[in-house]
């Protein structure tokens, strides 16, 4: 019985970590879209500056 009751308290802690986790995820999420939105931008900003010149 202790083994199980042991399992299961490890258990319990790991289940309290899974929203710090997720939040986490999100937070990366976010920041690669920034990133992309950043690298389109200048991207885009380059490009037409080429394009621009004589």
């Amino acid at each position: 019985m202790s083994k199980i009751e042991g399992f299961l308290e490890g258990q319990n802690t790991n289940m309290q970590k899974i929203p710090d986790l997720i939040e986490k995820v999100g937070e990366l999420k976010n920041w690669r879209q920034i990133f992309i939105i950043l690298m389109t931008a200048l991207i885009t900003w380059y490009l037409r500056g080429v394009n621009l010149k004589p």
